[in-house]
């Protein structure tokens, strides 16, 4: 990640990407090996993904104040959304309710979200994430 965020930001990133990967029921390759990137990343144990809690509860995450950390955290969960090459409805809910949280407009959500379900399969041009963030920028 290009900002430091605090060890309870950091927690609360692994925790909605845990809670993402599950959402279709199944944790894909792809989707494990990207979390693990990031536990290396945060110096975490993979152990600490038998810790997370079942039921996601938004009132335990804690996101930075800053907008640009929050996006930058907001674009892991979308690109782990795609990369098992499958973007679910549940999925899709997933992100939806995490748009106040995020404080970002649902429109922008709805941008990535159509973003990733057209490149599932393939390599997203940065450009195109980065303009259409830019497009909602308070």
């Amino acid at each position: 990640m290009q900002y430091e965020i605090d060890e309870s930001m950091r927690s609360s990133l692994i925790y909605m990407l845990h809670t993402m990967a599950m959402r279709d029921g199944i944790l894909h390759r792809n989707e494990m090996h990207f979390i693990q990137g990031i536990l290396d990343e945060y110096q975490y144990d993979l152990s600490m993904l038998e810790d997370m809690p079942e039921n996601f509860d938004i009132n335990k995450v804690v996101l930075p104040e800053l907008y640009a950390e929050r996006m930058e955290m907001l674009y892991n969960l979308m690109y782990l959304m795609k990369l098992d090459a499958n973007v679910t409805e549940a999925e899709i809910k997933f992100v939806r309710s995490l748009t106040l949280k995020f404080s970002v407009q649902p429109k922008l959500v709805e941008e990535l979200v159509g973003i990733m379900k057209e490149y599932e399969n393939k390599l997203i041009p940065k450009k195109m994430i980065l303009d259409t963030i830019k497009k909602y920028m308070n």
